[in-house]
């Protein structure tokens, strides 16, 4: 085997550089995901605005104003109240948001609740 001196130096200078690399790479990265999602602003105040108005509502209001969801999903594992993912997908055009409500129904007999809303 032989012995190498410059190896090391030559080794440690790419390391040096890698930060700077990978840093353009994500710049230019990030630039698409903002066209193709939205600004991270506007959807975090669409997902706030949304779960202020939801908060509390009867799940049948949601329907009358989003129509048939795309999706309805029970999350997993044990709850002492049923709890299902209800989701429509993109409704937004600016911000892309995958709109998802989660709906509880607290009683047998009681009417079935928003709990909250999620943008992904």
């Amino acid at each position: 085997m032989k012995d190498r001196p410059c190896g090391g130096v030559k080794f440690a200078l790419l390391l040096g550089l890698a930060p700077f690399i990978n840093g353009c790479m994500t710049t230019s990265n990030l630039d698409g995901y903002s066209r193709h999602w939205g600004d991270a602003g506007s959807r975090l105040k669409r997902e706030s605005a949304l779960r202020a108005a939801w908060r509390g509502r009867p799940y049948q209001s949601l329907q009358e104003a989003f129509g048939t969801p795309k999706m309805v999903m029970t999350v997993p594992g044990y709850r002492p109240i049923r709890t299902d993912v209800i989701v429509y997908g993109s409704t937004d055009k600016s911000t892309n948001c995958i709109d998802a409500f989660t709906v509880i129904r607290p009683g047998s007999d009681d009417e079935i609740m928003v709990t909250d809303y999620f943008c992904r």
